[in-house]
């Protein structure tokens, strides 16, 4: 008896010692460092970034900029906006809250097209551009995604591809792809379209090589508006390979791994508590997934012994009816306040509040105040979902960072929008879009660009990161097998 009481105790320590290793390596908020920012022109391309539909993407290309320049960073910028894409210089951040005193960028390349990306089924928004590194045998390529914008028919249709061509003047495209095998009417499928196409990051290989057969590409989409119409309540990501698949015919199945995902708003209406499986750890707001939340980026971030998937967006910190997210109309979950007044413009008599909408029937739905969230996500933790050994709905973030204090532009109402990250792996840069940076009116508003330092020798300086906290570790869930399809 004395025997398996003692081989209890050793068991029981070492999965506590494993447990604590495990989260030593996890990359935290306190890990980054707030540097300042930078901006672009104010030109029309640039403008509206942060309107509805208005989606926006960042990616850093290493060897970008070559040549170098005067007060710059090394490598350059690609974003893209309504179908358009451009190359950035990466000025010095400056921490100022004047805009005048932020440096402007140059552009490496004209603000191009990106030609016909909606090659291979409906599509009306190109979701991002991303630079992809070198891999498995395959040169750097551009990773790109499509969507339709309004998809309230929860049409299933391709919404990945890339370019041969890392040129934005010159892009050689393959796909467009759809991931997974046909949803078939199944909007809880991971495979659903709505689930995909929106935002691309790499994972190392080698941990693609041990975990998902290979498949390094990261991407998926949160589709706003409860997760509706195979959507996700909660983030979707799923680990992709095209070249493991021929490289495939346009239009093709691709084969993916689903990491994490949750099921669609569509189908779970009244009492159903799936919209409860995803949490915000510590997040004092609202800790569930929200109606109003939005993700439009990620990044793997790993630096010095630490890591992370980061995702970038907006949460959602008002749920006044708990039976919320449900998608019928008139059900109170179009914010469930009557009111006009900042923040919470959601009244009936659809009313605008200023650089915003008033929500009436047709306005979809609501959850403010809003706030700006980095959600961290453990990978080790999406690992096991690869090896069947936890369900992909059993994720929740570890922690968030709220950057609201670093930052001091904002929308009447307090609200920030994100729109997009990007990480430099060699120099521990993170490169964060506040779409509505710089208001100058009803939407007249442009990006500011935000620079973080990971794991920054002076994290422990006055120019620390704000971050709120964790007051409970999130909730540790043991999953036998995995119970999501």
């Amino acid at each position: 008896m004395r025997n398996k009481f003692l081989l209890s105790l050793v068991s029981v320590m070492l999965l506590s010692a494993h447990y604590d290793n495990a989260v030593a390596e996890r990359l935290n908020p306190e890990d980054i460092t707030y540097l300042g920012a930078f901006k672009p022109p104010l030109t029309d391309f640039y403008q509206g970034m942060g309107a509805i539909g208005a989606t926006m993407s960042i990616t850093f290309r290493p060897d970008g900029n070559p040549s170098g320049c005067s007060g710059c960073l090394p490598g350059s910028l690609i974003i893209s906006h309504r179908g358009k894409v451009a190359e950035l210089t990466i000025p010095t951040p400056v921490k100022s809250s004047n805009y005048d005193d932020l440096k402007t960028v140059t552009e490496l390349k004209a603000i191009s097209g990106f030609g016909t990306y909606c090659s291979s089924g409906p599509c009306d928004r190109l979701g991002g551009v991303y630079y992809i590194g070198a891999r498995a045998g395959q040169s750097a390529k551009l990773y790109y995604g499509t969507y339709i914008y309004y998809n309230v028919a929860a049409s299933d249709n391709p919404t990945v591809g890339y370019s041969n061509s890392v040129d934005i003047l010159n892009p050689s495209y393959q796909g467009t792809w759809h991931v997974g095998p046909p949803a078939n009417g199944n909007v809880d499928s991971w495979s659903h379209g709505n689930k995909h196409g929106e935002y691309f990051f790499a994972a190392p290989q080698a941990w693609a090589d041990q975990y998902t057969g290979g498949r390094s590409i990261i991407e998926g989409r949160l589709y706003g508006g409860t997760g509706c119409c195979g959507g996700s309540m909660g983030p979707a990501l799923t680990a992709i390979g095209p070249w493991i698949d021929g490289p495939p015919a346009q239009g093709a199945n691709i084969s993916g791994v689903p990491l994490i995902y949750f099921n669609s708003g569509t189908s779970h209406i009244g009492n159903d508590k799936s919209w409860m499986d995803f949490r915000y750890g510590g997040d004092p707001g609202y800790s569930y997934y929200s109606v109003g939340d939005a993700l439009n980026g990620g990044a793997w971030v790993e630096r010095g012994g630490k890591k992370a998937i980061i995702l970038f967006g907006r949460h959602g910190t008002y749920n006044g009816i708990p039976t919320c997210p449900i998608t019928d109309h008139d059900n109170g979950c179009h914010g469930a306040i009557d009111t006009n007044t900042i923040p919470f413009c959601y009244g009936g008599g659809g009313t605008d509040c200023p650089w915003g909408i008033a929500a009436i029937q047709d306005k979809g739905y609501h959850a403010g105040p809003y706030e700006p969230r980095f959600t961290f996500i453990d990978p080790d933790e999406l690992a096991q979902v690869a090896q069947g050994t936890r369900a992909p709905n059993s994720i929740d973030s570890y922690a968030f960072y709220n950057p609201k204090k670093d930052w001091p532009w904002q929308d009447p109402d307090g609200a920030m929008s994100i729109t997009g990250g990007a990480f430099d792996e060699a120099n521990g840069y993170l490169y964060v879009v506040q779409s509505n940076g710089w208001i100058l009116g009803r939407n007249m508003v442009w990006p500011i660009i935000h620079v973080y330092k990971v794991n920054s020798s002076s994290n422990n300086s006055s120019d620390s990161p704000n971050t709120t906290p964790l007051s409970n570790p999130p909730n540790l869930r043991i999953i036998t097998s995995p119970t999501a399809s």
